[in-house]
C-alpha cells in the first residue's frame, strides 16, 4: 500500500477466473442456469399440485372424515343447498362433531363452494369423494 491510507484490493471479484476462460465460463453457465429457472417457474405455474391423502390420527378422526364425505357425496348430484338442508340430511359423527363443523372442514378443503346464499360440492369435492357426475 502507499502513504495516503487508502486500501487498494489486489484482486476484484471479477478477477477471480483468469481473462478469456473465466470470460467464456460465465458466458456458457448464465443462459443453463437462466433456462433451468425459466422450466422450473413454468412447471410451477402449469403442472398439477399433487394433492395429500388425508390420513386420519384416531378412530375418532377417521369417523369425522367418513362423515364428510358421506356429508359431501349427499349434496353431489344437487346443484346446490343450504345450510339448513344439509344439517336435515341427518349426517351423525361420533365425538360431537355437527353438521356445521362438517360444513366448515368441507370448506376448508375446497370440497363445497359458497354461491350466494347456497352451497354447491365442487368438481375437487366430488372427485376426491369419489362421487363423479354422470357425462351430459
Amino acid at each position: 500500500m502507499s502513504g495516503g491510507g487508502v486500501r487498494v484490493f489486489q484482486r476484484s471479484f471479477g478477477g477471480r477466473s483468469v481473462g478469456p476462460l473465466g470470460c467464456l465460463l460465465a458466458i456458457v453457465l448464465c443462459p443453463i442456469g437462466l433456462a433451468i429457472g425459466l422450466v422450473t417457474l413454468v412447471l410451477s405455474l402449469f403442472a398439477p399440485r399433487r394433492r395429500r391423502a388425508y390420513a386420519p390420527s384416531s378412530p375418532a378422526a377417521a369417523a369425522r372424515e367418513e362423515a364428510l364425505r358421506r356429508l359431501v357425496r349427499a349434496f353431489a348430484s344437487d346443484e346446490s343447498f343450504t345450510a339448513d338442508e344439509a344439517r336435515q340430511a341427518g349426517t351423525l359423527v361420533s365425538g360431537g362433531a355437527t353438521v356445521d363443523d362438517l360444513l366448515a372442514d368441507a370448506l376448508e378443503r375446497r370440497w363445497i363452494e359458497v354461491k350466494g346464499e347456497r352451497l354447491a360440492v365442487t368438481p375437487r369435492g366430488r372427485d376426491e369423494t369419489g362421487h363423479a357426475l354422470p357425462p351430459g
